[in-house]
């Protein structure tokens, strides 16, 4: 954490040192570790504290001196201007350097303006200008915008509060907004010229060309670097966050938006995760600007949803147009593309088609672009990013389900199409491209089948996940039938071969099947699975139910289907032993796989059986538990496997016990599998795993609440409205337990009582104390026969008369006290009335009783004594 004094000036300072590195054109290493640190400390400090750091006082200036100022505040920058009179980048530099050089300036003016000069926008960048000289430097890219981030994310999470401090912040913010975007751009577009593509088909749409020259992509080009990439990713993070902050006020700015659109599309071309998921954050915020092309954000949002979709389906059908995808309906997705996108995919499919031959450069090319394009169908689904603000503008918004769902569709059944395509294929042609497409069936099979697969569960969960409750229940069949598809799909042969005889059919002979073995796809497909059970919720089991017509074992409903499909998977992974020779059909993937396949077939029976409850199927039912069973028993040793082995799946397999006995089943009754789940809980409780070792001590709980039947609690405690908030009182039975605090007993009253029962107790003590002696009730048998001339006892033994008379005792005391409990029940008035006959009736009552039990105990030790 940066010091106090560090940041003292840091305004003036900063300015001073960009200044020094303009001079020397970026080559003092000195000056540009210094300007680095200053830098860090500020993402620190801005990050926790603000741009103001907490001072009020600055704040209130601040505002009241843009509440004077008609111009100021605005995300252009600068006063109002006449319309048509534009201002050029040498006047946007003049004013910026006579800021700096104004002292009555505020040092977050200077920090801000210190970071637009760093990033271009100020002034007009060349080849030779020293911008260009800075930009050239990576990790100063990299913490400037940084920096930015920091300041706008801080600002985002509190605007909602309308403080002072943040109000400020947001209009110095939005005073430099303009030229900050305007760097950011520029920055981007150098990032871009010099990150040439190798074996990446990136192309450049922007200011500076079209497509990037032939001759500059040959063999003198070197591939991304990460500092490259880092920084790149930094700036469209920066921009995104500025995005969603300003919202529509950069309405205006449509041709600085569309700048960033374009470059935005380029970089989901480029193979690096940081920088797609950043541009897939920048185009997914630029809805919330509105503005372009005369649209609202929630018509923009819309047709950026739909236009993302389609060019899935475009970049699908011509790289790959498998014929039985291509037969279900030739819809022309072009038409919800707009121009400039229409422009870029042409554009990268003519790059690939000319440039891109052997290797499986073409194959990685599909893979980068499906990629991107997913992650950005992803971000605007889920919103990232928007905060409050954002989502009030999207209200209005309208998701074509089912043509996203027919995407989806589309890509989880590429590999079943791609394998009958590649055995349709002769073995001399299976290396040419197949017909209309660019890939040839080969790579199609090997390479492309089961990624497409992937990309289309992560589109499938994402649209699943984002529909809300009743609004899905319009598409619960389409989406049961899709994710039931898939899970068949992907399970291995054997298990299969069980559940659905009928369509395991291709599973054998020469042309057999071979990419549902994949371990990782197989989870993928259970995940989907969990996301639509959790979408849809237990009303699809309960259609099913009636559309079976409540038939036993009848397997042609998706729901239970899929739920027995899930236990047979980790049934399979809990039987596997390693070993190649018992299944000649061994599933391909590593070990890990392995272990998330297990823990997520694991975890999606949990939900299902907390969800579904006492709806499921009793076939279902009852293969769940009897899975569940095999897991636990494996834990306590009974039935040893690998897979048990590993943390996670130790936790896995607890927590389905506990939802297995926690869960009705179809009958009513309870599950029989506690006491495996209580041997399996006392053996994992000392794990080394501390998850592990704190699931199965909740296991244990659970076994206990629902072995052990437990009353309500006899006391319970509330507050009087009398009493200070310190105060509390205790009020005993059934029947005060839904009583509020304002019905509790009367202070005083309970004070009385208890001076009452104090009163009774010394009574009692001095009434013994006159009938038999101060020390009757501690003398032993020896003592009290010395004293009354007794022959002595000469056994060891304690006399039992001793023992009768402590009980006796002890049972009077009792009674007394759960008579003054039940008086305490009683209310106020009625408590206060029978005040004499409590003091006067039932003690003495029970003293005299007390005194005659006393008198025959004690006459009957005598005559012991006398007997001996």
């Amino acid at each position: 954490a940066p010091t106090p004094e560090a940041l003292e000036n840091v305004g003036h300072r900063l300015v001073s040192l960009v200044r020094s590195l303009e001079k020397n054109n970026g080559h003092d290493l000195n000056q540009m570790k210094e300007v680095s640190f200053v830098l860090k400390n500020l993402v620190s400090i801005y990050s926790r504290r603000g741009l103001l750091q907490g001072n009020s006082e600055k704040a209130s200036k601040i505002i009241s001196s843009s509440t004077a100022n008609d111009g100021s505040g605005t995300v252009t920058g600068g006063n109002r201007r006449k319309k048509g009179k534009k201002r050029s980048p040498q006047s946007l530099s003049q004013d910026n350097d006579q800021v700096a050089k104004d002292p009555t300036v505020q040092d977050e003016t200077l920090v801000l303006s210190s970071l637009v000069r760093i990033l271009g926008g100020a002034g007009e960048q060349t080849m030779d200008s020293a911008v260009y000289k800075l930009n050239q430097n990576m990790e100063l890219v990299t913490i400037t915008a940084d920096v930015i981030t920091a300041i706008s994310e801080r600002i985002k999470s509190l605007i909602s509060l309308q403080s002072t401090c943040v109000n400020a912040e947001y209009d110095i913010v939005s005073t430099s907004g303009r030229p900050i975007l305007t760097g950011l751009s520029r920055t981007m577009d150098q990032l871009l010229l010099t990150l040439q593509q190798s074996i990446t088909p990136s192309i450049y749409v922007g200011c500076y060309g079209s497509i990037l020259n032939k001759d500059v992509s040959c063999k003198g080009i070197t591939k991304c670097k990460k500092k490259q990439h880092a920084a790149l990713a930094s700036c469209l993070r920066a921009s995104a966050s500025l995005f969603t902050l300003f919202g529509t006020r950069l309405s205006r700015s449509s041709t600085l938006i569309c700048d960033f659109q374009k470059a935005g599309w380029v970089c989901l071309t480029i193979p690096s995760d940081q920088v797609q998921r950043s541009a897939a954050a920048v185009l997914a915020a630029i809805p919330l600007t509105g503005g372009i092309q005369k649209l609202t954000p929630a018509e923009l949002w819309n047709s950026s949803v739909t236009e993302t979709t389609a060019a899935i389906f475009t970049i699908i059908e011509t790289m790959a147009p498998l014929k039985n995808i291509a037969s279900k309906g030739k819809e022309d997705h072009s038409k919800h593309i707009s121009k400039d996108f229409a422009v870029v995919i042409k554009s990268w499919v003519q790059h690939v088609q000319r440039e891109l031959h052997g290797n499986g450069q073409q194959g990685k090319a599909f893979h980068a672009i499906v990629t991107g394009l997913v992650l950005l169908l992803q971000a605007l689904l889920h919103r990232e990013g928007y905060d409050a603000r954002a989502q009030s503008v999207l209200i209005s918004t309208h998701i074509a389900v089912d043509y996203i769902l027919h995407l989806a569709e589309t890509m989880i059944s590429f590999p079943t199409a791609s394998e009958s395509v590649y055995y349709g294929t002769k073995k001399r042609l299976r290396m040419e491209a197949i017909e209309g497409g660019l890939l040839n069936a080969t790579e199609i099979a090997f390479d492309v089948a089961n990624f497409t697969k992937a990309a289309g569960h992560a589109v499938f969960n994402s649209l699943t996940s984002s529909l809300a409750g009743p609004s899905a229940l319009p598409f619960a069949r389409h989406i049961m039938r899709i994710a039931h598809a898939s899970l068949l799909t992907s399970c291995s042969g054997p298990l299969r071969r069980v559940l659905d005889p009928a369509g395991a059919t291709r599973l054998d002979g020469k042309r057999r099947r071979w990419l549902h073995n994949s371990l990782a796809l197989r989870a993928k497909a259970i995940e989907s699975f969990k996301v639509s059970i959790l979408t849809c919720g237990s009303n699809v089991v309960v259609s099913s139910l009636a559309r079976s017509g409540m038939i036993e074992g009848n397997r042609n409903d998706s729901a239970n289907s899929g739920i027995c499909l899930i236990a047979g998977c980790l049934l399979e992974q809990l039987t596997w032993t390693g070993n190649e020779k018992e299944n000649p059909e061994d599933d391909w993937g590593s070990l890990r796989e392995r272990i998330k396949l297990t823990t997520v077939a694991a975890d999606s029976l949990s939900v299902i059986l907390t969800i579904c409850r006492g709806y499921m199927q009793m076939e279902s039912r009852s293969l769940t538990d009897s899975v569940a069973v095999t897991g636990l028993m494996s834990l306590n040793g009974k039935k040893p496997c690998p897979i048990s082995s590993w943390a996670a799946v130790r936790c896995a397999l607890l927590n389905l016990g506990a939802k297995c006995i926690s869960s009705p089943w179809p009958d009513g009754a309870m599950s029989l599998s506690i006491n495996h789940l209580r041997q399996a809980a006392i053996a994992c409780k000392f794990d080394p795993d501390s998850d592990v070792s704190a699931t199965a001590h909740a296991s244990l709980s659970i076994c206990d609440a629902l072995a052990n039947p437990r009353a309500p609690p006899l006391l319970t405690a509330s507050r009087s409205v009398n009493r200070p908030i310190g105060s509390s009182q205790l009020k005993s039975g059934d029947r005060y337990a839904g009583e509020t605090a304002s019905k509790s007993i009367d202070p005083e009253a309970a004070a009385n009582l208890a001076e009452e029962l104090r009163i009774a107790k010394e009574e009692l003590v001095e009434t013994i104390k006159k009938r038999f002696g101060k020390n009757t009730a501690s003398e032993t048998p020896v003592k009290r026969a010395k004293k009354e001339d007794l022959p002595p006892d000469d056994s060891k033994e304690t006399d039992p008369t001793s023992k009768n008379d402590t009980k006796i005792l002890a049972n009077d005391i009792k009674t007394l006290v759960e008579s003054s409990k039940s008086r305490k029940d009683k209310p106020t008035d009625e408590i206060q009335d029978n005040h004499q006959e409590l003091h006067e009736g039932n003690v003495k009552s029970e003293v005299e009783a007390y005194t005659t039990r006393k008198d025959e105990s004690q006459s009957q030790t005598i005559e012991t004594h006398e007997i001996k």
